[in-house]
């Protein structure tokens, strides 16, 4: 056994270390990546250890101080600094982020910074957004670009404050705004008013992830035979995910939050304060953080992930308990982890079980729901499923726990509710009024074409996405419609559309449980004729192709 692993393993064991270790099993061995974990409770710490390495190539092990990425959990970070700049009264969290980036469109929309931080200013996700021109493996994308990406959008996708979407543009932007109001830029203005005050002296933005870092864990991604390779994203990042920090130094971090010594009066109370929509419906997520109910306790927490790291901070204020993982492997049933680990050291103290948060999918009401259900006059597909005895509805390809209040199935991700009414669901997603979903299939469904192809031919074409300047080449294949792209050296994460009904279309991808990822909706003029394409990924809604004539479409594939 190499030396490296067993290094790993040292570190601070309590009385529920054991059951904590087991766990982390599967990555709790030699040659394999892993994650640091750290518990702390009533700001005492009793747990801490890494599992497996943090290079595999040369045994590098894991410690408190090795460096990872935040990924996502940056965002709480950077909210952090624009209540600095509250503070010092250098902006106002309801100014019109056109203020500050007068580049960016009015959409005929006040979009403000309250609306950033809490991600309801209807913005599509600008790293999503790059789907749908094709993933280019040999160019990477910096902030400046990014900017003119957000700045070439023509709509939203939902008025502000009418919805939530988590939207890595508005983080994006806040750093703008940092940057711009203080003179420095967003790694100088974190290492001065962030981590030098709480000596958090291995932390700081990266905003290129191949960056060398000292002490820094490489990230990796599991491979198809089962190995591992070097997890990448060529993408300049910045206040929606480009921290590295350590164990230690998030420790550092949980405890001046949960002591709330920095950053302004009541800080943690205006992170935490209470966000509505339009309507008055409250949601989990406020100011880069979300603020939840677990089995009865409220939690503070935000994940975070990108290509070879995962990272979660979580803390539970009225049992005093925090917990930082960092791992250096892009696994997503690692951040389930979190909740297992609460799980262990609270056991005797919820007030309630588990079964309140889940709905039993062979309950008499919920028996029946399973299926496929679209709406086609604005496209909307959505799949009820069973899994791991829940009932669980996928959206946009995202899996949906499912929890019962008020007469309808909701979810605690997203503002997705669902009733069974006589011809199907009725589905409400924020301040809109519920649509009728009918049922179209049995659960799994389309996930091939299994029609004529003459039946398709009034779809083939050439479809413009003008924001990205991108082409979609819609060709008959097979039994079904085809999707590439001009470029050689780019290709889509998806390629076959399958019909729903009419003109309503998805696009399966490889390896994902639900039709539901991608949905392609074909639009008609006046005449009846295909005039574009509307598709929709998530965080991205309706994103619209306008179809090209013959001649524009012998120039586009040239």
């Amino acid at each position: 056994m190499n030396e490296g692993y067993l290094e790993s393993r040292k570190g601070t064991a309590g009385p529920w270390s054991p059951q904590i270790d087991r766990l982390f099993e599967k990555w709790d061995r030699d040659r394999s990546p892993g994650a640091v974990l750290a518990v702390t409770r009533g700001g005492e710490l009793l747990h801490q250890r890494g599992y497996g390495v943090a290079n595999i190539e040369d045994d590098t092990p894991f410690s408190g101080d090795t460096v990872l990425r935040l990924g996502s959990t940056t965002k709480h970070l950077c909210a952090t600094c624009i209540l600095v700049l509250e503070n010092r009264g250098l902006l106002n969290l309801d100014d019109d982020v056109r203020r500050w980036v007068p580049e960016l469109p009015g959409f005929g929309e006040c979009i403000t910074l309250r609306h950033l931080l809490t991600m309801t200013s209807g913005l599509s996700d600008g790293i999503n957004m790059l789907l749908f021109g094709g993933l280019d493996s040999t160019h990477a994308l910096d902030r400046g670009q990014a900017l003119r990406l957000y700045c070439s959008s023509t709509g939203l996708m939902f008025r502000p404050g009418d919805d939530w979407t988590y939207s890595n543009t508005n983080y994006s932007l806040l750093s703008f705004v940092i940057e711009r109001i203080s003179g420095l830029s967003l790694a100088e203005f974190m290492q001065r008013e962030l981590f030098e005050p709480l000596n958090m002296s291995r932390s700081q933005l990266t905003p290129w992830m191949g960056e060398c870092v000292e002490g820094k864990a490489r990230g990796y991604e599991l491979t198809p035979e089962g190995g591992f390779q070097t997890g990448f994203m060529r993408m300049e990042l910045d206040g929606n995910g480009g921290v590295d920090s350590t164990a230690n130094d998030m420790l550092t971090w949980l405890a001046n939050y949960r002591d709330d010594r920095h950053f302004g009066p009541d800080y943690r109370a205006r992170m935490e304060a209470e966000n509505r929509l339009n309507n008055g419906r409250l949601l989990d997520y406020r100011l880069g953080i979300e603020v939840k109910d677990y089995r009865g306790f409220q939690v503070v927490r935000h994940a975070g992930g990108m290509p070879g790291y995962l990272c979660d901070f979580v803390y539970f204020p009225e049992r005093d308990l925090g917990l930082v993982l960092l791992a250096n492997v892009l696994e997503p049933d690692i951040l389930q982890l979190s909740d297992r680990v609460a799980d262990i050291v609270l056991e005797t103290e919820f007030p309630q079980g588990r079964s309140s948060m889940v709905i039993d999918a062979q309950a008499e009401d919920a028996a029946d729901l399973p299926g496929v259900y679209a709406e086609f006059e604005e496209g909307m597909v959505v799949e009820i499923a069973e899994r791991d005895g829940s009932l669980v509805c996928y959206w946009f390809g995202d899996l949906n726990p499912l929890f019962e209040k008020d007469g309808w199935l909701q979810s605690r991700k997203t503002t997705l509710a669902l009733r069974a009414v006589e011809n199907g669901l009725a589905f409400r997603s924020g301040c809109e009024a519920p649509r009728l979903l009918r049922r179209v299939a049995e659960p799994g469904a389309f996930r091939e074409s299994d029609e004529s192809s003459a039946s398709l031919a009034e779809y083939e074409g050439h479809y413009l996405q003008p924001e990205l300047a991108e082409t979609h080449i819609v060709r008959r294949d097979g039994n079904g419609l085809s999707v590439t792209l001009p470029s050689p050296i780019r290709r889509l994460v998806w390629k076959d559309l399958v019909r729903i009904e009419g003109d309503l279309f998805v696009a399966p991808v490889d390896g994902e449980p639900s039709c539901t990822n991608v949905i392609v909706r074909f639009l008609r003029d006046a005449s009846n004729e295909i005039s574009g394409l509307s598709c929709s990924i998530n965080r991205c809604r309706n994103v619209v192709f306008q179809r090209l004539h013959e001649e524009e479409s012998a120039s586009a594939s040239k």
